[in-house]
């Protein structure tokens, strides 16, 4: 019973609380409709502007008008829900808040961004391409005397207007790039040489020969892109430099090479010709052999009308160094430069000479011989008549300062003895001179391994084994292991090979010749030794 009269008790107070609350919650929301409706009121009746101050009541009328529509619209029933009032900015601001206006765009200070590269003529920017076709950018001076007319003809880097002695080999190329360019095809072209046998300068002047043929209209119009493996960081940088000198866009390596291999496989009808020069094939050679495979494999696609010349320094290099689904691709079209015998060579000099009489017929011919019984190679022939021209100049000069001229115009036999003896006698070929009996034969082991195998590194086993199959033929003792790793690592100490000091006796260790071939072939055969001349001539 007490319980159920504390709850009657308690039940009145708690309703009449909730009433009052109910009430007042009622009238704030018929104050706030009221304030809606006199805002809409406001809006929808806009006064002209030059109306506005006459018209605009004082603040006691507007608190006045403000209370009787509130009094008017408190006892209607229909309650509008209250909306949040739009703000409006007022005239009245304080200036800090107000809108600050743009600055102009001629009071900009002036921009300190790097301005852009600039362009041609035409109004396209300037691209990097592949490797142009060598030419003469601007105009030869007039030489002023026969000696600088023939200093400037006999240097290496200067384009002949023909190549004498690889007439047949010119043709053959020019046959096969031809054929593939009118027929719409693609084919692959190995060449393969020691250095110094015209290669790569046979193959420019097809390349020329194609060019003029093109202008005429006498062959399809094509495309040359010249990729050389000596100026790439990565084998697989010949995707972009081939892409960028196609499109004038540069990609990334992955990325180039999915664009070619989608370019390749597509048909189109108004696609050219592309003739790629590998040179240097040697240096592109990787360990999975992705990149010569794409480039052998893409000409034999059905339209991709590529046509890939590759210009290596051994002649087995297929079969030696790829696989075999890599060289398959290859094909069978091989064309081999054999070096240059010394009629050759005299051949090549006497062109350069045409028209300039400043060398006897003789001088001629021993520098050739020379030249001929090392290694056939056309640049040190040039090189040596160069440098006679230098010789005899400076020594003309030097007879004339000290008031004494000479007569001589004419390089002679012994301004070429002289030369040769400069060329040959340099601080290597001293050096390798003045070696011991093992250590010139560790170098002949090495000269022997690098022409087998036509590459430049060769391991330290393969010539360890040469270097002891070469002491049983010149009847000497053969050294222990620790000794012969000794002699390689005393000629690495004198720079005259490369080494991997973290591989030492290793089989696997990488060597390398630090000197050229020449200069080891003159310093053997000047030491005297019969049997060892014998060995780095075979």
């Amino acid at each position: 019973m007490v319980q159920t009269t504390c709850q009657n008790r308690t039940t009145p107070v708690r309703r009449s609380a909730r009433r009052r609350s109910y009430m007042n919650l009622q009238e704030r929301l018929e104050r706030m409709a009221d304030e809606m409706e006199t805002d809409d009121e406001d809006k929808d009746f806009s006064p002209p502007k030059e109306d506005v101050e006459d018209e605009t009541p004082t603040s006691d009328d507007a608190v006045e008008e403000t209370e009787q529509k509130g009094r008017k619209t408190r006892g209607s029933k229909n309650v509008a829900t209250p909306r949040k009032r739009p703000r409006q900015v007022s005239s009245t601001l304080t200036p800090s808040k107000l809108y600050t206006p743009r600055k102009k765009v001629g009071n900009r200070t002036p921009s300190s961004r790097i301005p852009n590269t600039p362009t041609l003529g035409s109004g396209r920017r300037w691209k990097l391409s592949a490797t142009p076709l060598p030419e003469r950018l601007q105009e030869r001076s007039t030489p002023r005397s026969e000696f600088e007319k023939a200093r400037e003809r006999l240097h290496v880097s200067v384009v002949p207007d023909a190549l004498p002695c690889r007439e047949t080999e010119f043709a053959e190329i020019y046959g096969h790039v031809e054929s593939a360019i009118n027929e719409g095809t693609g084919c692959c072209v190995y060449i393969s040489g020691v250095p110094g046998t015209g290669k790569t300068a046979t193959v420019h002047r097809v390349m020329r020969a194609l060019s003029e043929a093109a202008e005429q209209e006498e062959i399809s119009p094509f495309q040359f892109v010249e990729i050389n493996g000596m100026k790439l960081t990565e084998p697989s940088q010949s995707y972009s430099l081939l892409l960028e000198a196609l499109t004038g866009q540069k990609f990334s390596a992955a990325h180039a090479g999915d664009l070619l291999e989608k370019r390749f496989n597509t048909v189109s009808p108004d696609r050219q010709s592309v003739v790629v020069l590998m040179d240097e094939l040697d240096l592109l050679v990787t360990k999975n052999q992705t990149v010569m495979y794409n480039f052998f494999n893409w000409p034999n696609l059905a339209h991709s009308r590529l046509i890939v010349v590759a210009v290596a320094n051994t002649m087995d290099l297929p079969e030696r160094m790829l696989t075999n689904r890599v060289s398959s691709r290859l094909g069978l079209t091989r064309i081999n430069f054999q070096p240059y015998t010394h009629q050759q060579l005299i051949e090549i000099v006497q062109s350069r000479l045409e028209r300039v009489r400043c060398f006897e017929k003789d001088a001629i011919v021993l520098c050739a011989r020379k030249v001929g019984a090392i290694s056939g190679d056309a640049r040190r022939a040039l090189d040596i008549c160069r440098r006679g021209v230098e010789i005899l100049e400076a020594t003309l000069r030097n007879a004339e300062a000290a008031g004494k001229p000479l007569d001589q115009k004419m390089v002679t036999m012994a301004v070429i003895d002289r030369a040769v003896k400069e060329m040959f006698a340099s601080p290597a070929v001293q050096s390798v001179q003045r070696a011991s009996t093992h250590q010139r034969l560790f170098l002949v082991a090495i000269v022997r391994n690098v022409r087998r195998g036509g590459t430049a590194e060769v391991e330290y086993g393969q010539v360890a084994d040469e270097h002891i199959r070469l002491c049983k033929l010149g009847n000497i003792q053969n050294p222990n292991p620790s000794d012969l790793i000794a002699v390689c690592a005393q000629l690495a100490t004198c720079r005259l090979l490369l080494v991997e000091f973290s591989r030492a006796g290793d089989r696997r260790q990488r060597i390398r010749l630090n000197v050229n071939e020449e200069d080891v072939i003159t310093a053997v055969r000047n030491g005297g030794e019969e049997w060892l001349r014998r060995l780095v001539e075979a």
